[in-house]
C-alpha cells in the first residue's frame, strides 16, 4: 500500500465505505457471491452444472472470508474512527471531504487492504495529535514492512527500527530509530575524521622521511 504526499483525487457519486470496499477488493467479491448465489439459485440440486457452481462459490466465499469480508464494515468503522472521522460521515459523498480528510481516507484504504508493505510519504502532514497517536499504535502493531519517508523525528523515534541514508551517492543503512541514527552518524564522521587525520600524518611523515633521505643521497653525492 503506498500513501503519496500529494493528493490523489477521488471518484465522484461513491460514499466512504463504498470507496473503502472498492479500493479493498471487497466489492468485487461481495459481487462474485451474489451472482454465484444467484446462480445457485436458478439450478437443480441433482444437476451437473450445480456442484461445478458450488465448488466457485465455495471458493470466493473462502477467499472473501480469508480477507476479512464478513468483518470489514467493523474494522473499516475502527479504522475511520482512529483517524477522527465521526460515524455521520460514513455515508457521506468522498469527494464532500477537504483535502486533508481526503488524505485520511486514502490512508484508511490502504490500512484496509491488507498489505504485506506500507510505503508511507510524509504520512503526519494531514493528521491530528489524537489521529497521529492511533496511526503510531496500530502501525506498531502491523507485522508487514513499513517504508516511511518523513520529517517528523518523534514518529521516525517512535517506529523505524532502520533509517535509510542517501548522500553523495551512496546509501548507508543504520540499524536502529532515529535518534540512534543520528548517533551513530556523528560517531562514524568523528571517526573518519580520526583516519582521514591519522592517514595525513602517516602520509607527512613518510614525506619527510623520503625528503631526508633523498637530502642525505644528494649531499654523499656532493662529497664524492
Amino acid at each position: 500500500g503506498y500513501l503519496p504526499q500529494d493528493l490523489i483525487e477521488l471518484k465522484n457519486n461513491i460514499d466512504l465505505i463504498s470507496y473503502l470496499k472498492e479500493k479493498s477488493g471487497i466489492a468485487k467479491l461481495e459481487h462474485s457471491l451474489k451472482a454465484c448465489e444467484e446462480h445457485l439459485t436458478s439450478l437443480s440440486a441433482e444437476s451437473s452444472k450445480y456442484q461445478a457452481a458450488l465448488k466457485k462459490y465455495e471458493k470466493i466465499s473462502n477467499l472473501f472470508e480469508i480477507r476479512g469480508g464478513y468483518t470489514f464494515s467493523v474494522q473499516a468503522h475502527k479504522v475511520l474512527k482512529g483517524l477522527g472521522f465521526r460515524e455521520k460521515d460514513f455515508t457521506r459523498q468522498c469527494t464532500e471531504f477537504s483535502g486533508g480528510w481526503k488524505m485520511r481516507i486514502i490512508l484508511a484504504s490502504i490500512l484496509l487492504s491488507s498489505p504485506d508493505i506500507v510505503l508511507l510519504d510524509e504520512p503526519t502532514n494531514h493528521l491530528d495529535t489524537e489521529s497521529l497517536e492511533w496511526l503510531e499504535s496500530w502501525l506498531l502493531n502491523f507485522p508487514g514492512t513499513i517504508i516511511v519517508i518523513s520529517h517528523d523525528r518523534y514518529f521516525m523515534d517512535k517506529l523505524m527500527t532502520q533509517i535509510a541514508e542517501l548522500a553523495h551517492q551512496r546509501l548507508t543503512i543504520y540499524q536502529g530509530n532515529f535518534s540512534y541514527y543520528l548517533k551513530e552518524k556523528e560517531e562514524r564522521h568523528e571517526l573518519l575524521q580520526k583516519e582521514a587525520k591519522n592517514q595525513q600524518e602517516k602520509i607527512t611523515k613518510t614525506e619527510a622521511f623520503i625528503e631526508r633521505f633523498r637530502y642525505k643521497n644528494t649531499k654523499a653525492a656532493q662529497v664524492q
